[in-house]
């Protein structure tokens, strides 16, 4: 997959990481609500974090800044070092509910079809109804539930395990 990756929707645009997005990226991912849904991401989390994060990830194909008229919302990664390919996403608070990540996620799982058959693994903090409900909605079909070590709680937290296949995505785009 080529780095550098701009992809557009009807209300969106994913883009890569760029150094002007450590500061949002750093107050955002602070705020507990959003926080402790992630468990890759130190606690606390500062702008050190978000620099070193984006220096990591802006020419990796697949990691994208969402962007709705010119104000980044969230980030979302296809790919993940600690885990190799697999869907990741957080959003901030003022962009939830509001169908921005299916919205996001949908035109990034089409690119990443569109180039691969290989399937797309996902899971969400068991709780996160949100992110459940993105997820079924994209097509993911529950695995198992694993436990993952949580930099917020400094313990591990329970995480459902989802997969996307190629034909689950196709059917959800026939049926």
């Amino acid at each position: 997959m080529a780095a550098g990756v701009t992809l557009t929707t009807e209300r969106l645009t994913l883009r890569p990481p760029e150094p002007g997005d450590a500061g949002w990226i750093a107050r955002e991912i602070a705020h507990p609500e959003v926080h402790v849904m992630l468990t890759a991401v130190p606690h606390p989390y500062g702008l050190a974090d978000a620099e070193s994060w984006i220096a990591a990830n802006r020419d990796v194909a697949g990691v994208f800044v969402i962007v709705q008229d010119g104000a980044p919302l969230g980030a979302l990664t296809l790919e993940n070092p600690a885990w190799g390919q697999e869907l990741g996403y957080w959003l901030k608070r003022d962009a939830w509910g509001r169908g921005v990540m299916s919205e996001a996620a949908g035109a990034a799982l089409d690119w990443h079809f569109s180039q691969s058959a290989q399937d797309m693994p996902s899971g969400y903090v068991t709780g996160n109804t949100g992110s459940r409900n993105v997820l079924h909605k994209l097509g993911f079909a529950d695995t198992e539930i694993v436990p993952r070590h949580s930099h917020y709680w400094g313990r591990e937290v329970e995480v459902q395990r989802m997969r996307l296949t190629l034909e689950d995505w196709n059917a959800r785009h026939d049926g």
